[in-house]
């Protein structure tokens, strides 16, 4: 298992990684599958730069394929809080710890970028999710 941030060259992955978790889970996320199909590649560019600027992008890894990552989203009314999102950890990886260790991963961020509140948005029906 690695975990690594994403780079700005990678927004065709950033792309893939959103596909692939509203395929697998899509109750888990607001973005519908054929909504998120149909963006032009200028949003994924955009968010990829967002995600290395401001914000920040985890993905985790199992012998150099990406199968998990997670946002940390820092508040635009409140520079003080943050927010995990887009938190994915494909099917056949869950319940190994790879969800804590993204998780662990977007604290140590909150942390370093001085967030001393960070929320987390999950569909109340997914008892998983809320679980977790």
């Amino acid at each position: 298992m690695k975990i690594r941030r994403i780079t700005e060259e990678e927004p065709n992955l950033v792309r893939e990684l959103r596909l692939a978790a509203l395929q697998d889970a899509p109750d888990s996320f607001a973005d519908s599958l054929e909504q998120t199909e149909n963006k032009p590649f200028e949003y994924w560019i955009d968010l990829t730069k967002s995600l290395c600027d401001e914000h920040i992008m985890f993905i985790i890894e199992e012998d150099g394929v990406a199968v998990g990552s997670v946002y940390g989203l820092r508040d635009q009314r409140n520079r003080t809080t943050g927010r995990v999102a887009g938190m994915w950890v494909s099917s056949s990886f869950r319940r190994k710890g790879f969800g804590k260790a993204l998780l662990l991963e977007v604290i140590k961020w909150a942390n370093s970028c001085g967030l001393t509140e960070i929320r987390l948005w999950a569909p109340a029906e997914n008892s998983a999710v809320i679980k977790f």
